[in-house]
């Protein structure tokens, strides 16, 4: 009777070990309709950024926004998690990045997005009868009526007078801390910005 006994639990525990083994299944993988994507944009000393321009462009997304006071950025209702984020800001290199991201993730948290500096020089400075100061890409145009000096005074004293206007003890010009390459004084062109090359302003 013991042996018969013993022989139907090792049975038992044979046909319930082929149960655990054959009925087990793997739960279906759940994709998510949108999730929020978000991050912080910072400058190359780790200061924030507000106000950057950011746009998240996928199969399914366009998607803009704008950075807040500390920098961050949260973009609700993302449809795919692979997308190309576009960020832009005046005085900034546009930073263009491809992110290829968990479908699963409810939350994606980039890592810190750095903005470089968009340094370049001044092309040209004109000086003429227009009415205030205009600001172009590269060029800064001055009314010269607007700046009182003595009748045939030297050009560097009527240039010195002008708003972000620097003349060097050389003759060099820059402006704002970029160098002026150009420069016209009432149509007439003197080469590299040397106030030294202008001769004298005839008021």
């Amino acid at each position: 009777m013991k042996y018969l006994l013993t022989i139907f639990l090792l049975m038992s525990a044979f046909n319930l070990m082929g149960q655990q083994t054959t009925g087990k299944t793997t739960p279906p993988v759940t994709l998510l309709a949108v999730r929020q994507v978000s991050g912080i944009i910072q400058d190359s000393t780790g200061k924030a950024i507000t106000g950057a321009n950011i746009k998240l462009q996928s199969l399914k997304d366009s998607i803009l926004t704008s950075s807040d006071k500390d920098g961050i950025f949260i973009i609700e209702n993302v449809k795919i998690a692979t997308f190309v984020l576009t960020v832009s800001e005046i005085g900034f290199k546009t930073s263009v990045r491809k992110y290829l991201n968990n479908e699963q993730s409810a939350k994606i948290v980039l890592e810190p997005i750095i903005l470089n500096d968009e340094s370049y020089q001044l092309k040209q400075v004109t000086v003429n009868g227009t009415p205030s100061v205009v600001y172009k890409i590269d060029t800064v145009e001055y009314r010269a009526s607007d700046y009182k000096v003595p009748e045939y005074a030297a050009v560097d004293e009527l240039l010195k007078k002008m708003e972000g206007m620097e003349v060097g003890a050389d003759g060099s010009l820059t402006h704002q801390g970029q160098k002026v390459i150009r420069a016209k004084l009432n149509g007439k062109e003197f080469g590299g910005g040397s106030v030294a090359q202008a001769g004298e302003h005839s008021g």
